[in-house]
């Protein structure tokens, strides 16, 4: 034995000792602790429902309407009444242009019309009397034609029959005869005249009056493009003249933007353009194809309307751009959304399938997997049973999975974090929401 064996066996001894003391103090803990209590927990149903599948594509935001207003004529520029930021209403004055000259030509133009408008009316007071006493004149001219004529033809009898009158007293009444003959035809004449031209000269009267209106028009027409207005309900992004500047015909003034409605630009991959075109055509039969929108910084998803589907494909990304609608909410002077911003659209496309679906609360992920805690039975005790599951579509707070459940299933929503398969559980309530 060498000198060093002593120790090594003292070693072992106490080595054992202090195992046995370790083993003894486990066990004493073990049957001094209380049974376990049964898990208090919230549980829901699984749920079938009907589903398409969901994409999600990335967009900016853009004015559906933009528009660089500019000036209809020359002028010099007298106010500008917006300013970069401002809201506007349709057809709301932005600017004004100095129209001293135009001014003065209208006045002239309404008061050519109001002497042609006079002249008119005279006309068609004056006109029928001017007929009424022509044919009082022909019926003047006529009987006096018919008494020379009878007079005439008198003397003719008595001059060649008896030789009563002279030859001078002949001619005389001969040209009284011939001298109301041409006057009843001059008669005649007028008044067949005014009968014919009545119509013509009120038309020309009316024409006239018309003419007269039309200038008028036109330099109201004129006057009203010195003053430039909003063409649409929007915001001004820039303001591009200022008061007492001399712009030309055409020169930009403003450029305003429309941003209620705004509209979300997405590009959609080439392999997923037929479903969404066929979502659309589904859904014009009924109600729109909608997206579900989420924005960085805003609280909550904003709704949109799918509305077409641009017919050229980017070269480079082979994408297509997709427009969707948005309603824009008005926040004190200005909107909630504004073009630039980046969005993620989700858009429910292709066909439905029926699917599994529960509460995304009952999702527990443990190295690398997901499960759920099934509700199960031992006896008259209710216990959880440990379900593999893969997830797949989602629907607002809902998630389908795949997995050993059946409809009607209960799984725990709450108190989920430490169970383990096979724990009693107590359930403290249960929903019985739907998706």
């Amino acid at each position: 034995m060498t000198p060093h064996q002593p120790d090594n066996r003292i070693r072992q001894a106490l080595f054992v000792a202090l195992v046995c003391l370790i083993a003894l103090a486990l066990s004493e803990s073990t049957s001094a602790q209380k049974p376990s209590e049964a898990a208090n927990v919230t549980v829901g149903k699984v749920s079938q429902f009907s589903l398409a599948d969901s994409q999600s594509f990335v967009g900016t935001l853009q004015p559906i309407l933009r528009s660089t207003i500019g000036s209809a004529v020359e002028g010099r520029v007298t106010s500008v009444d917006l300013m970069p930021g401002d809201s506007v209403t349709k057809n709301q004055p932005v600017a004004e242009l100095r129209t001293g000259t135009l001014e003065i030509e209208l006045e002239t133009a309404n008061i050519a019309l109001q002497l042609s408008e006079q002249s008119l009316l005279e006309m068609e007071k004056s006109l029928p009397k001017d007929i009424e006493l022509a044919e009082a004149r022909v019926n003047e001219t006529t009987a006096l034609l018919q008494f020379s004529k009878t007079d005439y033809d008198r003397s003719r009898r008595l001059r060649g029959n008896t030789g009563a009158i002279s030859q001078g007293e002949l001619e005389l009444a001969r040209s009284r005869y011939l001298a109301d003959q041409q006057a009843a035809k001059a008669a005649q004449i007028e008044f067949d005249k005014l009968k014919s031209t009545k119509q013509i000269r009120l038309t020309q009267s009316k024409l006239n009056v018309e003419a007269a209106q039309q200038e008028v028009n036109r330099l109201l027409d004129l006057k009203e493009k010195y003053t430039v207005r909003a063409p649409f309900k929007g915001v001004v992004t820039q303001k591009l003249t200022d008061v007492g500047e001399w712009i030309t015909q055409g020169q930009p003034i403003a450029e305003i933007v429309q941003l209620d409605p705004i509209e979300l630009v997405v590009n959609a991959p080439q392999e997923q353009l037929q479903q969404i075109q066929e979502s659309m055509v589904a859904a014009s039969e009924g109600s729109p194809l909608t997206a579900t929108i989420e924005f960085e910084g805003l609280d909550g998803p904003i709704s949109g309307v799918v509305k077409s589907i641009v017919s050229q494909a980017d070269l480079r990304s082979r994408t297509f751009p997709v427009r969707i609608e948005i309603d824009n909410q008005k926040i004190g002077n200005g909107y909630l959304l504004q073009p630039g911003m980046l969005g993620r659209a989700t858009l429910t496309i292709g066909p439905k399938t029926e699917m599994l679906m529960i509460k995304k609360d009952a999702l527990v992920l443990s190295s690398g997997r997901t499960k759920v805690f099934k509700v199960s039975s031992r006896g008259s005790t209710d216990i959880v049973v440990e379900v593999p599951v893969k997830t797949g579509s989602t629907s607002g707070d809902w998630i389908q999975v795949i997995g050993k459940l059946t409809t009607n299933d209960q799984v725990v929503l709450m108190g989920n974090e430490r169970l383990r398969s096979g724990q009693e559980i107590s359930i403290s309530s249960s929903t019985e929401d739907t998706p």
